[in-house]
């Protein structure tokens, strides 16, 4: 398995965080598709932290979140909270 480079992961974080952006400024877009982009965004979270470095539990107490509840984001079963989005946000800015 290849490990996701900063570069590359950023550059596809930042697709998915625009069409999230999109959906939630959009109240008719299938709830289907909110469902995709938050899997997507989970997957790009699990994959920063690996570039980062940082474990689940790091990260989780860093922005006083629960540890369980970044693990549902990471897994797409729950919507990510601005904290989070900052988190990934600022990654992607060089």
């Amino acid at each position: 398995m290849v490990n996701p480079t900063r570069n590359s992961v950023s550059k596809a974080l930042q697709a998915d965080l625009n069409a999230f952006y999109a959906a939630m400024r959009d109240l008719t877009i299938a709830e289907r598709n909110v469902s995709e982009v938050n899997a997507r965004l989970g997957m790009h979270l699990r994959d920063m932290r690996a570039v980062q470095g940082i474990s689940l539990r790091a990260l989780a107490r860093k922005l006083g979140l629960s540890k369980s509840y970044v693990s549902y984001v990471e897994l797409g079963r729950l919507n990510i909270n601005p904290q989070l989005m900052k988190w990934l946000r600022d990654l992607c800015v060089p």
